[in-house]
């Protein structure tokens, strides 16, 4: 992020200047900000590639300076790396850590890590929103949401956006 992109995310405090602000970085980005395996760095369009492709995991922060739906909102010296495969409910809620005692565990790293090393801090400003931004980062997350051609959202993509934008500004129009 740039020193204007640091300031300014951290201004954004209400729900309709947050989704905003992620609806127009969504559009403008493309495509969703992911981790790219080794194997991947070598992607050759074959149909083993794009199956690695499709199960890659969405990152924050990801290659080539992409960030999800959540990780746009984080200036850099809120992010950590930490928060890596960490769903946005639990870094916003730390009682909702399962702490790999749920059977329903999907080995995050808060399940992999004793409470006491999870360093990664949620932004104040944005835990009154961790339900929107939750829907936000399922939006960015789904391989459905982003066009087959990897560029932009595909229709599906859109009109969730569009049910997302109804459910949660409703008393904002």
């Amino acid at each position: 992020m740039t020193p204007e992109q640091n300031a300014y995310v951290k201004t954004l405090k209400t729900r309709e200047e947050i989704f905003n602000y992620v609806e127009s970085h969504l559009k403008n980005q493309g495509q969703r900000s992911i981790h790219l395996s080794g194997d991947l760095a070598r992607f050759d369009g074959s149909p083993a590639a794009l199956r690695l492709l499709v199960d890659a995991a969405c990152a924050y922060r990801g290659e080539g300076g992409t960030m999800c739906a959540v990780g746009c909102l984080l200036a850099d010296d809120e992010y950590d790396p930490g928060m890596e495969g960490c769903a946005v409910d639990e870094l916003a809620d730390p009682d909702e850590l399962c702490a790999g005692l749920d059977d329903d565990c999907d080995g995050c790293i808060n399940c992999l890590a004793s409470s006491t090393t999870i360093s990664p801090g949620f932004p104040d400003r944005l835990i009154p929103h961790r339900r929107m931004l939750a829907d936000l980062q399922g939006l960015h997350d789904r391989v459905s949401s982003w066009s087959s051609s990897g560029k932009g959202l595909s229709s599906q993509g859109i009109s969730r956006l569009r049910e997302l934008r109804q459910e949660w500004l409703k008393d904002s129009n």
